[in-house]
């Protein structure tokens, strides 16, 4: 996957899971339906780990520009499990501006 600082496919595959999912997943189980959904996406050896970068490069961006963040994080045990925080997802995956 090319990696453009404007735009995430993994944030917008990211959404789409977490939208069908029943319950918060966490990342190993959320990296691992992206790549059943879109095989080939990851181009590391740790998709998940490379998920987490994703995921804090964006939400710390969102937290610069005054935004609400898009995921909420929840502790369960050593593991933490993520789920859609209550705010429009129609823009994930796109750049983060100031006036959005």
């Amino acid at each position: 996957m090319s990696w453009d600082r404007h735009f995430s496919q993994l944030e917008k595959l990211l959404v789409d899971i977490l939208e069908e999912a029943e319950s918060a997943l966490t990342l190993k189980e959320i990296a691992n339906k992206i790549e059943e959904k879109s095989p080939g996406v990851f181009s590391g050896e740790t998709p998940a780990n490379s998920l987490y970068s994703i995921i804090s490069r964006r939400e710390k961006r969102r937290e610069q520009r005054g935004h609400e963040p898009l995921l909420r994080t929840i502790k369960d045990g050593h593991s933490a499990k993520y789920i859609l925080n209550d705010v429009p997802t129609d823009t994930a995956g796109n750049e983060i501006n100031e006036n959005d």
